[in-house]
């Protein structure tokens, strides 16, 4: 591949115009193409708010994993940046993966509450943007037959705005809510990947049954 004097011209005519939440309250200004990801085709939740494409900006060395984005012309859809790098070759432009906002995380610890003299799960972050994706699967069990379960798959950033990573551990709670905070649901978490994308934790786990606070 060769530099292309004009293709961040025709990105800035042509892509759309994003906003980028940065630190010390500031929102860049870039420019976006995108294409639904390929990656994700095996879950409708995941095919229709991945995006893989190129965004365009004059601040390029700003753009980092783990923002959070809105398209100009649509301020209440945000999206999560994935994965920023640097495999296009064109000025001021870089490759990017990114994860449209679904549902609202609030993460909680047990701990001690002095007024009440009891230990109980405690906010420590609250209304994190997040997607989730469910799968129903079915598994062998000891008895005949099959046992169904359920699997919830959450990503959040890695990184709040400062750049500062949050720091999750299995024995959280989540508290998972829709994007109208109209409805949620506890979940337990099973595992954790803070390692394996760039931008994103990602955090898997089933319903939370356990009875009790």
């Amino acid at each position: 591949m060769y530099p292309d004097a004009y293709a961040h011209l025709y990105q800035k005519m042509e892509g759309f115009k994003i906003k980028i939440f940065a630190p010390n309250n500031r929102l860049l200004q870039g420019y976006l193409s995108a294409n639904p990801s390929t990656r994700s085709t095996y879950d409708l939740a995941m095919k229709d708010a991945t995006i893989d494409g190129l965004i365009t900006m004059d601040e390029i060395d700003k753009l980092k994993p783990s923002q959070i984005f809105f398209k100009q012309n649509n301020p209440s859809e945000l999206f999560i940046l994935q994965a920023v790098n640097e495999f296009e070759m064109q000025k001021n432009t870089r490759n990017i993966s990114a994860i449209k906002q679904n549902c609202y995380v609030t993460v909680k610890r047990k701990g001690y509450n002095e007024e009440e003299d009891i230990e109980e799960y405690l906010p420590i972050y609250e209304d994190l943007i997040g997607f989730v994706s469910i799968t129903n699967k079915d598994e062998k069990n000891f008895a005949a037959g099959v046992e169904d379960s359920t699997n919830i798959n959450i990503q959040i950033p890695k990184r709040n705005v400062a750049g500062e990573i949050y720091i999750i551990e299995n024995q959280d709670r989540i508290i998972l809510s829709n994007v109208n905070k109209d409805y949620s649901k506890e979940v337990k978490i099973e595992s954790i990947d803070a390692f394996g994308v760039p931008g994103v934790i990602r955090i898997y786990g089933t319903y939370d049954t356990r009875s009790g606070d």
